[in-house]
C-alpha cells in the first residue's frame, strides 16, 4: 500500500533518550557549517563523533548504513576521472560546452551542463556522472571567470 511505512522501519531502533543529545549534535555540526568556523566535511566528522559519543549511533548500526555500491562505484570512478583531467579530456569537455553556448550568460552555461549531466544520467549510475562532470563544471566556471564556490 501506498500509505505504509518504508520497509527499513524495522531496522530503526527507537532511542527516545538520546534524542537530546542527537538535536545538540546537529545543532552543533550546522553552526560549525553556517559559521566557516571549519570546513564541511570537518563538521560532519565532528557530529558523527559526537553522535557516536552520545551513544545516539552505535559502531554496528553506522557500518550497515553506509552504502557500499555507492561506495565503491565512487572510488572506481576517481581514477576514471583523474585521467580525463590529466589527458585534457576535461577541459576538451568544457571547451565543448563553450563552444556550444558561445558567449552566453553564467544561467545558461549552467543549463547546459544541467540538461549534459542529465542526459549522461541516463546512461550511467548518477554518482558516476557526478564524479565526472563536476571537473567540467569547474574547468567552465574557471574559463568564465566565475566562482565556483557558491556565494551566501
Amino acid at each position: 500500500m501506498l500509505l505504509n511505512l518504508p520497509a527499513e522501519f524495522d531496522e530503526v531502533l527507537p532511542a527516545p533518550s538520546r534524542a537530546l543529545a542527537a538535536v545538540a549534535a546537529l545543532l552543533v555540526t550546522v553552526g560549525l557549517m553556517v559559521g566557516g568556523v571549519l570546513p564541511n566535511a570537518h563538521a560532519a566528522l565532528i557530529g558523527c563523533l559526537l553522535m557516536g559519543l552520545a551513544g545516539c549511533v552505535d559502531l554496528a548500526s553506522a557500518y550497515r548504513a553506509i552504502s557500499w555500491k555507492s561506495l565503491v562505484l565512487i572510488v572506481g570512478m576517481l581514477p576514471f576521472s583523474v585521467a580525463l583531467q590529466r589527458t585534457g579530456g576535461v577541459d576538451l569537455a568544457a571547451e565543448g560546452v563553450l563552444a556550444v553556448a558561445g558567449n552566453a550568460a553564467p544561467h545558461l552555461l549552467l543549463g547546459i551542463i544541467f540538461v549534459v549531466t542529465a542526459g549522461l544520467g541516463m546512461f550511467i549510475s548518477n554518482t558516476a556522472t557526478a564524479v565526472l562532470m563536476a571537473p567540467v563544471a569547474l574547468a567552465v566556471a574557471t574559463d568564465i571567470g566565475a566562482s565556483p564556490i557558491p556565494s551566501p
